[in-house]
Order: C-alpha cells, then sequence, then structure tokens
C-alpha cells in the first residue's frame, strides 16, 4: 500500500496546478423535412481558422455536443455523404451548456440511385477513462480476435496465454457483458469486430472478474438506411483456409444483419522438456520431446437484429453459434536417467484427441432513452449461453529398451471420456441520469448465473502383452457447480471546469455451491467483494489531457479452481483445486497523458499494480512405478507488484503511418510457497511497431513488429520472443474488392523458452517453436447502398 500513496501524492500534485474553464455547445442535425441525419461528421473550428480543434460523430437521432470549451467565437463545418458540405460562422460560446437547436443540411442537386458508403475513423480515439481502437483502418486487422489484440498497446500474453493488461489478467466483455466467447478469442473472426475499448482502470460500473483491466469487444452494427454485404475468401499455406459471408439490410425501423463464416487451420508445434529433480538419494532427469497437431475447424455463425419503436427507444437481438472441431494427435517419448545419468525408462507415447464444442448464446436488449443529448437513458441487457465441451483421449505408453529402442512386450493404455455441461445466464440494467448540468450519476444492478456438471470417466489398463491384461484401474468424476453473483453499483460522474471526475463502488456477493457425488458431499463458499474506483481528469489544452486513476478489483476463484476431486490427465498429470482459496485482490493507480496535435496522437502513463493473495498453481512431484508424476495444486501464492510506464503514438509522414508503443514495468514477486531459486524481481519491455505506407487510394503495405522480453511469474520464467508479419493490400473492382497477401512471423522467429522452477526441488527447462509462419492470400468483395427516401 505504501507504494500506490507514495506515487498517488507524486501524480495528483500536478494536476492541481492548473486552472480551471469549461463549457459546452451542442445540437441537432436535420434535414428541412426535419429528418435527422445520424452519423454525420462534425468539425469545431476557431473564428477564422480551418484548423480541427475538435471533432464527433452525431448521434442515431442526429444529436451532437462539443466539450471543454472556452469562451469566443467559433466555427461548425457537418459532412454526410449525399448532403452538401454545412458551414456556421460566428458561434458564440458564453459560460455553461450553449443550445444551437436544429441545423439543416441540403441534399446534393444531383440524385442518388446507389451510392458506395466508405467511413473512415480514427484508428485510435481517446475518451474518458478508456481507449478506442477502432478494427479496419488499416491493412492488416488480423483474421481473428487474438490477432487484433497482438497489435493493440499495452495487451500482451502471459505464461499461460492469457490476455494481460500492464502485467494482470485482462477482462474481456462482448458488447459489454460477459461471454463464453471470450475464451476462444482465435475463433471469433475480426470482421464482425468494430472497435477494441482498452479500459486500464476500469470504474465500478464494471464486473471485477479477472482484477485487472477490462477490454470491450464492440460488434458490428449496421446503422445507415439500406443494405450492404461483404464475402471474403482465403487460402494460405501451411494448408488454411477461410469462408466468409455476411449481409445486412437497414430499413424503416428494422436493422438487421447475419454472418457466418467457416475457418480450417492447422496448429501444429514442437516442445522439448528437460526436467531436473533433487531428492536426497540424488537426482534425477527427464528429457521429452513432443511434437503436437491439431487439425482444428470451426463454424461461426451472427444473427442480429434491432428494432426502434421511436427516435429514443429500440430493442436489440441477437444470437451467436459456434462449432468446433479439433482433433489433435501428440506424440512424444520420454527419457528418464538416474543420478548417475543411466537411461532406466525409455517410453514412446501416443496420445489422441477428440475435441469438439458447440456454443448457442442468445442476448437480449432494450434502450429507452429520455433527453435529446442522450445522457439519461435506461439500459436493460440479457443473456443465455449454453455449451457442451467435449475432450476425449486415447494413450497409448510403449515402453521400449533403453539400449536398442526395440518395443517391449507390455504397455499400457488410457481411455477417457465424458460430457460437461456449461450454462450460464445474466441479467444487466443500467441507469444514467444528468442531475444538472454537470453532474451525471450512473447505477446498476447485475445478476451472473452458472451451472456446469463434470462427468469423467477413465479407464487404464496395464498388459504384460498383447491381450494378456496385468491389471486395470478405473477411476470416475462426477461433480456440478452452481453460481450466483448478484451485485449492484454507482457512479457519480461529474466536470468541474475543465476537470473531469468520476467516483463509484460496486458491491457483489458470490454465492458458490458443488455437488461431489463420489463423496456424497457439498461445499459452499460466500465471498463478498466491493470494488471502488476513482477517476480525475485535466483538459490542459484543446490538444493535451492528464488525468488521474484508482480501482480496487477482487477476482474471485472459479468452479476450477475451488474443485478438490483430483482429475487425471494422460496418467502423469493430476490437478485438483482447493476449497479455501482466498480472492486474489488487485490495486491500480493510473498517472496518464494524451496529446494531440493535428494528426499526431501520442499517450503514455505511470502506473503501479499490487496483487495481494495471488492465485497460481502449485507443485508436487511423486514417483510411481519408475514414472515421475507431477502434481498439481491451487493455491494463494503470495502478492506480485509491477510498477512501470506505457507510451504509444500515432505518427503520420507524408504516405506513412507509424504507431509505436512500449511498455516497461519493474515486476516484485514475494510468497513463502515461491520457491528459494525464484527470480523474484524483473524489469520487463514489451515494443511494438506498426507501419503502413499507402503508395495511393489503391495499394497499401503494413509491416508489423512484436518484442515480447523476459517476463516472470510464480511457476517462472519466460526468455524473450519477437516476430514480424508482413501484409499488402490492393483495392479492385472500384474499391468494392480486395486482393490482400499476407506472411505471418516473416523470419520463423516466434519460439521462445521457459524456465519452470516454482519449487526448490525440481527446476524444468521447456522450449517451444509452434509453427506459426505461414503465407496467406485473400479476396473480399463488398458493396453497400444508400437510398434517398
Amino acid at each position: 500500500m505504501r507504494y500506490i500513496f507514495i506515487v498517488l501524492s507524486l501524480c495528483i500534485y500536478p494536476l492541481m496546478m492548473v486552472g480551471q474553464s469549461s463549457n459546452s455547445l451542442k445540437g441537432n442535425l436535420t434535414t428541412p423535412r426535419g429528418k435527422e441525419i445520424p452519423f454525420a461528421n462534425i468539425t469545431l473550428h476557431s473564428q477564422g481558422s480551418e484548423e480541427i480543434l475538435q471533432g464527433t460523430v452525431s448521434d442515431e437521432w442526429g444529436a451532437f455536443c462539443f466539450q471543454g470549451l472556452v469562451e469566443g467565437y467559433y466555427s461548425i463545418q457537418a459532412f454526410f455523404v449525399g448532403f452538401e458540405p454545412f458551414k456556421l460562422d460566428s458561434v458564440l460560446v458564453i459560460s455553461g451548456v450553449n443550445d444551437l437547436k436544429t441545423l439543416q443540411m441540403k441534399r446534393k442537386a444531383t440524385r442518388l440511385e446507389e451510392v458506395t458508403v466508405v467511413s473512415e475513423k480514427s484508428a485510435v480515439e481517446n475518451h474518458p477513462g478508456k481507449v478506442v481502437y477502432n478494427i479496419g483502418t488499416g491493412t492488416n486487422a488480423g483474421e481473428n480476435a487474438l490477432d487484433v489484440f497482438k497489435n493493440i498497446p499495452s495487451l500482451g500474453l502471459d505464461m499461460d496465454d492469457n490476455v494481460t493488461m500492464k502485467g494482470t489478467k485482462a477482462t474481456i466483455l462482448i458488447d459489454g457483458v460477459e461471454s463464453d466467447l471470450a475464451d476462444m478469442l482465435d475463433q471469433l473472426p475480426s470482421d464482425v469486430i468494430a472497435s477494441i475499448e482498452v479500459i486500464s482502470n476500469p470504474s465500478a460500473k464494471y464486473d471485477s472478474k479477472n482484477g485487472g483491466g477490462v477490454i470491450n469487444i464492440k460488434l458490428k452494427e449496421d446503422r445507415i438506411s439500406g443494405y450492404n454485404h461483404k464475402y471474403n475468401v482465403g487460402y494460405g499455406w501451411p494448408e488454411r483456409y477461410t469462408l466468409t459471408g455476411g449481409s445486412g439490410i437497414n430499413s424503416g425501423k428494422w436493422n438487421v444483419g447475419i454472418s457466418a463464416s467457416l475457418k480450417g487451420e492447422p496448429k501444429e508445434d514442437d516442445r522439448i522438456t528437460d526436467r531436473t529433480i533433487f531428492t536426497d538419494q540424488g537426482n534425477k532427469y527427464l528429457h521429452q520431446e513432443q511434437h503436437k497437431l491439431r487439425d482444428q475447424k470451426t463454424f461461426f455463425m451472427r444473427g442480429n437484429a434491432k428494432y426502434r419503436f421511436s427516435k429514443k427507444s429500440n430493442a436489440s437481438f441477437q444470437v451467436l453459434y459456434q462449432h468446433k472441431n479439433a482433433p489433435q494427435t501428440v506424440r512424444y517419448t520420454s527419457s528418464s536417467f538416474n543420478n548417475d545419468s543411466v537411461l532406466y525408462n525409455y517410453t514412446d507415447n501416443l496420445r489422441e484427441e477428440e475435441n469438439r464444442s458447440d456454443l448457442l448464446e442468445f442476448k437480449v436488449g432494450w434502450n429507452k432513452v429520455f433527453n435529446q443529448l442522450d445522457d439519461h437513458r435506461l439500459m436493460v441487457q440479457t443473456k443465455y449461453s449454453t455449451s457442451n465441451p467435449l475432450l476425449d483421449y486415447v494413450r497409448t505408453t510403449q515402453p521400449l529398451n533403453p539400449d536398442s529402442h526395440v518395443a517391449l512386450p507390455n504397455y499400457s493404455q488410457e481411455v477417457r471420456a465424458g460430457d460437461d455441461v456449461n450454462r450460464s445466464g445474466i441479467i444487466k440494467v443500467d441507469y444514467e441520469r444528468p442531475l444538472n448540468e454537470q453532474w451525471k450519476l450512473e447505477l446498476g444492478a447485475q445478476l451472473n448465473l452458472r451451472h456446469f456438471e463434470q462427468d469423467k470417466r477413465s479407464d487404464k489398463t496395464n498388459y504384460n502383452a498383447p491381450n494378456d491384461i496385468k491389471n486395470e484401474n478405473y477411476s470416475e468424476v462426477n461433480f456440478k457447480f452452481d453460481e450466483i453473483k448478484p451485485g449492484v453499483y454507482a457512479v457519480l460522474n461529474g466536470a468541474k471546469g475543465k476537470y473531469n471526475f468520476s467516483l463509484g463502488l460496486r458491491l457483489e456477493s458470490n454465492y458458490l455451491n458443488q455437488y461431489l457425488y463420489d463423496l456424497d458431499s457439498t461445499i459452499t463458499n460466500t465471498i463478498i467483494t466491493y470494488s471502488p474506483s476513482f477517476l480525475i481528469e485535466k483538459k490542459i489544452d484543446k490538444n493535451y489531457t492528464m488525468g488521474l486513476s484508482y480501482t480496487r478489483r477482487e477476482k474471485v476463484p472459479n468452479y476450477k479452481q475451488l474443485n478438490p476431486i483430483s482429475l487425471s490427465f494422460g496418467g502423469y498429470y493430476r490437478n485438483s483445486g482447493n476449497p479455501n482459496l482466498q480472492s486474489q485482490q488487485t490495486q491500480s493507480l493510473d498517472f496518464h497523458h494524451h496529446l494531440t496535435y493535428k494528426k499526431t496522437t501520442i499517450s503514455g502513463s505511470v502506473f503501479v499494480r499490487h496483487i495481494s493473495h495471488l492465485i497460481g498453481t502449485y507443485y508436487t512431484f511423486t514417483e510411481e512405478e519408475g514414472h515421475i508424476i507431477t502434481n498439481s495444486t491451487v493455491e494463494n501464492l503470495g502478492s506480485m507488484m509491477n510498477l512501470g510506464v506505457e507510451i504509444a503514438s500515432s505518427l503520420p509522414w507524408g504516405k506513412f503511418v507509424f504507431r509505436p508503443s512500449v511498455i516497461s514495468y519493474y515486476k516484485i514477486l514475494d510468497g513463502e510457497k515461491l520457491s528459494h531459486s525464484l527470480d523474484k524481481e524483473e524489469m520487463y519491455l514489451m515494443a511494438k511497431l506498426s507501419s503502413s505506407y499507402h503508395v495511393n487510394k489503391k495499394l497499401s503495405f503494413q509491416l508489423s513488429g512484436n518484442y515480447d522480453g523476459a517476463d516472470i511469474s510464480a511457476q517462472g520464467r519466460r526468455l524473450a520472443y519477437y516476430f514480424i508479419n508482413w501484409s499488402t493490400k490492393y483495392k479492385v473492382m472500384n474499391n468494392k474488392g480486395a486482393i490482400q497477401l499476407k506472411v505471418n512471423d516473416v523470419f520463423d522467429s516466434y519460439d521462445y523458452k521457459k524456465v519452470i522452477n516454482q519449487r526448490q526441488d525440481q527446476i524444468n527447462h521447456q522450449y517451444y517453436n509452434p509453427l506459426a509462419q505461414y503465407v496467406y492470400l485473400a479476396f473480399s468483395y463488398r458493396f453497400s447502398t444508400m437510398k434517398k427516401k
């Protein structure tokens, strides 16, 4: 805590050194007949100047608003496809809220029979408390959500491939609510993503699922009258393919869309593990060489509809379906050595997996706006999802003669089968109400429900020789889990002069109930959490904003981490949960800056994050029948603190645009259950650079590079790695079509090493070499219309 108060004192001082002054200007855009003009581009200028001070887009009802203005004269310009440019000079802004009422735009004299609508947003937008990355503005958006994340500053992957933000696991939402798709980002097509909202220090409005920052994936929605279609086909080497298609219609009160994709891609990697176990009787060594091949095919479909009851009330509907079939073959050899480095056990292992899942998700929402500025509203969302993941396998272990490597007559075979049932539901209500011109209150309630059942059966048979059974072991795991999590929050937002404030509190109660069929026993847990949040921002001038934010979050253990039943994976690996786990607590403090000059943007932050009751895996090793068995449990391992800086920018230069970002922090680990040989301190560095070059309106290139430096965790150290991607896009067919060529991992450099030394009595050296390099060629065609009404 003392670190947080020190940084808080240092960061809040400059915020208090600046003066105050703020006013706003609002209005509505309509046609001469009074029909609102949604999503028009509106710019604000000083009187007599063409330099843009602020830019915005009108909402669905044509309303717009500029804030943080000093008193004086301004001019306004508005642009929209099919309308004459609009300009209004000598707009006087005085203290308080200035209302222009209705501004009328005239249609162009030329009749529009069919117009292709092309809307380009800024690639990066800065909003109070969050940064928005609009997808599709660059050449290389990637094939799926995980590809998109790799190009976003401050987002990384930890040693378990979880998406992290500033060193801690992030909570991923889809359209503002939790979704099971968040755990399958590599299967969510980038074509359906409109933008990514990165919220480093989330307010109390957001669920505190993982304790770190929040990433909100906003899916696309057709908002302009008319219809649009898009189709894409791609093929790559090694063999992979993608087929996508989507259509949307916006007519009258209805907005309807449907999209689908079929994707096939192999996932292949090689892995080498060297393990040393220190015992009183001497050291033992294990060498393992593994090859893994997964033939993954995914079908994804999304249907959405929106119905407008009036200008201020609408209902939305969405259904998502995903089918994944990913059979996997794992083959590896294991060599066990004694203290004298003599090979005493050598096996050839084959694991054949059947991996399938079906996910079905429904979401219904209702939105009611009570005023013109869209700041007094009520939103209700409900979601239900069900999935039945299946992971069955047959694993055969064939002992070999240590000298000749010839197969011995004895062998073993393990067959694992079973079913999982996972159902969840969410009811979420958000209410926003302005208290006066400067202050607004946000209130909300959320109820999360989850039901999970698992029925797993494992049958292991040891053979003296073919058809000669030595012994047989049968085990079964049956349990069900129910979670009820109600929560409420209140957030007060306000403005005073050039300052913006936000103060919030969230309360959640988690009721967890597990029934263990094998033991005929019930385990219950009740965990109550509270999450305060605070934000203060200062608009120094029209180009520069600085602010300070604080939040406290709690990560409640999930059902897998709480389940005490021991599960076996492959015979040599067993894990179990811990019903006595405490919640993991994260406190975050950010001092952030945002500078805009013409088309150049620079954002940065100084931050500190402290995690207590760190949840992680705790390993022990035993030996059975000459085999080393890994046993893992989930424990509260200790604490972790990250103290660092981050900077990201967008730098246009002629036909080039450079988007560099750097994040670096000093990490400190502490805990009694951590090995004395574990590295407890590390200076981490991650750098990303995305550069694009537009030769002309049709041809563009993009080169992106990622460097992820050495990092430590409660399990050990991951060494540095890097990769570079290249792509080019050429627009054809009057810009309705595009041909894209992409080379992923140009230099085949995406491999890395891990040193797992959490416990003092063992150390693992692991080398990973995933097959990440591929060439991909794609063609896309889209057309859309906007018809005069």
